[in-house]
């Protein structure tokens, strides 16, 4: 039977007196707080309270005056009450693929609820022994990824009140008297408003949210709520004396299921009415910017803390590989019928997913570091994967949200218009759609949207999207009429759910279009769709007859330019009139592919039309003589057979724009429509078109 946790049976229930479960090994009642903690989560007590009690039992001198002085609001109330009940402490229970591992966490020596102990906490900010207020951001906030406050929120608006009657206040009775804060960002501005009139030392406040430079975030928040209420002043105090360091936090902790429970509380065998469990794994890396001095929480839990000069690439890795892999996961595992991380990562098409997405990524959206390893973070992240069996509808709660922080975050480090390094986004996006319109997997197992604040507005758009991703529809005689790619449709969904993303800079609209058609036109179920994006292998046996066709092709070619003694060219193609490029004249020119309109007429008489983007025509031929890579002079004939068409599919490559048309006749030739691949900012994003280059 499992004993309640409290001191009382702290002392005999845990080694060496007895029982299964380790408590603390240092002296409580020697513990003062040195940190104040605003906003009590399940993940601050996973991640930095583990570090901190690991740091009081290190036996370090003044490690005992490095506690915890936790700051709970009202949607607390229930874990604040359990954490007094048992004397401030709770069971941490790591679990992997072993054994469920279970310690009593004892860090927090002080519990304060605001509104009930608001006096207190304002005298807990401001005193001396204060050296570090670490802060998680609830949604309740009113604060942004950049750290813009929301001025309109009732919260915000009743802070500004109670701040000006705080900083107005002479003594501490008339300050205990004053109206609850509500937000943590006033908190702190009332923390520096009561030290800058002390003249106490100045604090370190280290934000833990999961958001790129969360230290300039907070820093942001705060300068802006200080300088409303107490002008330029109080905001420069804030930016000379205090520090904001950045941090990436980094540990999974799990929901706490009925199977999560019971393995805390058979690893433990104490009934805990606040417990936490989370991975074995953890990281913890800080900007070391802390001018009133800091516990040396890099000499605990191994080498799992590490103080840097910028945490910026770490968080880059954290969101953008880490997080961001876990939105592919959940998206492609769910509707391919796996219902765990730790399941849908042993499916070899998602793994191929990942790594694609993982091998853009790296090369564009993450900042390049010395101490950073991303080669060794991906396998890291497959191992961790591999062992947790988080529920993938969890991870999928605010999908909306996730999707843009973790994913279309990268966006902006991409190659402007650059078709494959923004196609794993499209692919994620194609899964997204599929899994908004469908209530069962391709396994025709239901399943329930998790909770998105979003999905009431994205599910009409996501339909009528899908609705309009078809290549061709039959008219009322029968006949096959083509149809344009739904690029409103797709602009209008991803601009409601990514309003902040710049489409103008990016050809994902365009390919998401295309990919979509794609999806619905082969019928087939999901997992082919991703096998034939991603995993094809020239081993599958429908493509062994192509395989060793291509293969002797590939011999003859190899014999041939060896018989010529020009082997340098057998990776040329021959343009229309057979001449290889890179041979001859054509020597170091590249062969590209061009899309024209397909009315004749229209070129001869040099009307400048927009191309017609459902039925291009695309040709190839090398530059000749011309010394440039990106112009080309076609011959107009009356006979077009020589022009392979391609109205459905034009060739997957670079996506290139129409910079201008050329008119002039030269003997028997007209200019053609003539595309460069370089990019013109005054082109509309509606004459994109593909083109491909082999060199």
């Amino acid at each position: 039977m499992a004993v309640s946790l409290s001191v009382e049976t702290l002392n005999w229930h845990c080694p060496p007196w007895g029982g299964l479960v380790h408590g603390p090994s240092y002296d409580r009642q020697a513990v003062t707080p040195g940190i104040v903690h605003i906003g009590l989560t399940e993940f601050h007590r996973a991640h930095q309270a583990h570090f901190i009690d690991e740091f009081l039992a290190s036996g370090q001198v003044d490690c005992l005056s490095w506690g915890i002085s936790g700051v709970s609001f009202a949607e607390d109330q229930h874990l604040h009450h359990a954490m007094e009940e048992q004397s401030g402490m709770y069971v941490l229970c790591t679990r992997n693929a072993q054994e469920p591992m279970a310690r009593i966490i004892g860090a927090y020596c002080e519990h304060l609820s605001a509104p009930g102990h608001h006096a207190a906490i304002l005298d807990r900010l401001q005193a001396d022994s204060t050296k570090i207020i670490s802060i998680c951001f609830r949604k309740s906030d009113s604060l942004d990824d950049a750290g813009a406050l929301d001025d309109s929120s009732e919260d915000i608006q009743s802070d500004l009140g109670a701040l000006r009657s705080i900083l107005a206040c002479t003594d501490a009775e008339s300050l205990s008297s004053t109206v609850p804060l509500k937000t943590a960002a006033a908190y702190l501005v009332a923390a520096a408003a009561l030290r800058k009139k002390r003249d106490a030392p100045p604090v370190a406040v280290l934000s833990c949210d999961a958001v790129p430079r969360n230290g300039e975030r907070c820093a942001s928040a705060v300068a802006s709520l200080a300088q409303q209420t107490g002008g330029d002043e109080l905001m420069q105090y804030i930016q000379e004396k205090w520090r904001f360091p950045s941090s990436v936090c980094d540990r999974i902790v799990y929901r706490l299921t009925p199977t999560v429970l019971q393995d805390l509380h058979r690893a433990s065998g104490v009934a805990d009415k606040g417990p936490v469990a989370c991975e074995d794994f953890v990281r913890w890396v800080v900007e070391d910017q802390f001018p009133s001095g800091r516990p040396a929480w890099e000499s605990v839990l191994g080498d799992a803390c590490v103080f840097v000069e910028d945490a910026q690439p770490f968080s880059d890795l954290h969101l953008k590989v880490f997080e961001g892999a876990r939105q592919l996961i959940t998206y492609a595992g769910i509707l391919l019928g796996y219902r765990r991380i730790n399941e849908a990562i042993e499916e070899p098409v998602i793994v191929e997913f990942v790594k694609r997405y993982w091998a853009v990524v790296l090369a564009h959206a993450v900042a390049p570091s010395d101490q950073a390893d991303g080669q060794a973070y991906q396998a890291e992240i497959f191992q961790r994967l591999a062992q947790s069996d988080e529920e993938l509808l969890t991870l999928a709660e605010e999908g909306c949200q996730n999707i843009c922080s973790f994913c279309m975050s990268i966006i902006p480090g991409l190659p402007p218009m650059d078709t494959p390094t923004i196609k794993p986004i499209v692919q994620l996006l194609c899964l997204w759609v599929q899994y908004i319109i469908s209530s069962a997997d391709e396994t025709e197992k239901p399943y329930v949207h998790a909770a998105d604040g979003r999905l009431e507005v994205l599910h009409p758009l996501a339909e009528s999207l899908w609705q309009n991703a078809v290549k061709s529809f039959k008219g009322e005689k029968g006949e096959t009429i083509r149809k344009q790619p739904p690029r409103e449709e797709t602009k209008a969904f991803v601009s409601a759910a990514f309003p902040s993303v710049n489409l103008s800079a990016t050809v994902l609209v365009e390919v998401m279009a295309s990919q979509l058609i794609a999806c619905r036109a082969n019928g087939a179920t999901r997992s082919q769709d991703l096998k034939k994006s991603f995993a094809i292998q020239c081993t599958d046996p429908l493509w062994i007859l192509p395989f060793l066709v291509c293969a002797a092709v590939a011999a003859y070619a190899v014999w041939y330019a060896v018989q010529k003694g020009n082997l340098d060219n057998i990776l040329s193609l021959p343009d229309l009139h057979g001449n290889l490029c890179g041979s001859g004249l054509n020597r170091g020119k590249p062969f590209l592919y061009f899309c024209m309109q397909k009315d004749s007429q229209h070129i001869m008489e040099g009307n400048q039309k927009r191309l017609d983007m459902a039925n291009p025509i695309c040709v190839g031929i090398c530059p000749g003589t011309y010394n440039t890579s990106s112009r080309c002079w076609l011959p107009i004939h009356e006979s077009y057979a020589w022009v392979q068409d391609y109205p459905t599919q034009p060739f997957i490559g670079l996506v290139c724009r129409p910079s201008m048309v050329y008119t002039k006749a030269v003997y028997d030739q007209v200019a053609l429509w003539m595309l460069q691949c370089f990019w013109f900012e005054t082109v509309e994003l509606a004459d994109a078109v593909a083109c491909h280059s082999c060199t």
